[in-house]
């Protein structure tokens, strides 16, 4: 089992379901899976070449790996089709609707480059995810937002990234704890983040 800091697999794969108000235990299950072929809650080919775009704008592919390389889309259609709750899916269904109409000139969002993708949602997340009046939510979770709707996809997006075997092992490091006690690390470019609870 992969471990990140002091959250394991099976501790994001909770947070996972969680997040999409799954409809059946959430002890019941090793992995989220892939949509059946036959599943009448498949993505059309337009919306998963949407949820594509915006998991490349939500994690891009760096020095690392990104969304698209820990095959995010596949496993949040997955999600969506397998745990979601009729409500989920339709809040889901109403944020990609939304998202992929950013375009002021009426473009499709998946269709456009990838700089003028990172422009619009960066200029749509800046407002969605402001503080939402009143405050309060979980201290383990970010703070509600102004759209508390997309505010969960954006949280599933990172979620399933962090779910994936190429995320748990190539772009976060694990520390053994106990171990030896560096009082001084040193950081180098080569340097990779800590994963931890407080990250989701």
């Amino acid at each position: 089992m992969f471990e990140t800091g002091g959250m394991n697999r099976r501790a994001l794969l909770q947070r996972a379901l969680v997040l999409a108000g799954a409809t059946a235990a959430i002890g019941a299950c090793d992995a989220i899976g892939f949509a059946d072929s036959d599943s009448p809650f498949r993505h059309s080919a337009e919306d998963m070449a949407l949820i594509t775009a915006l998991a490349n704008v939500i994690v891009p592919t760096g020095d690392t790996v990104g969304a698209i390389d820990a095959g995010v889309p596949a496993s949040f259609e997955g999600l969506m089709a397998n745990w979601a709750s009729p409500e989920t899916r339709e809040a889901m269904a109403s944020v990609l609707e939304t998202l992929g109409a950013l375009d002021p000139d009426g473009a499709d969002f998946a269709g456009l480059s990838e700089a003028r993708q990172a422009e619009l949602l960066t200029a749509f997340d800046t407002e969605a995810l402001a503080p939402a009046e009143g405050g309060g939510g979980s201290p383990f979770g970010p703070p509600p937002a102004s759209n508390p709707d997309y505010q969960r996809f954006k949280q599933l997006v990172v979620v399933l990234f962090y779910l994936s075997e190429p995320a748990l092992t190539q772009e976060i490091a694990y520390t053994h704890i106990p171990g030896r006690w560096d009082p001084s690390v040193p950081v180098t470019p080569e340097t990779r983040p800590q994963g931890g609870p407080g990250m989701f």
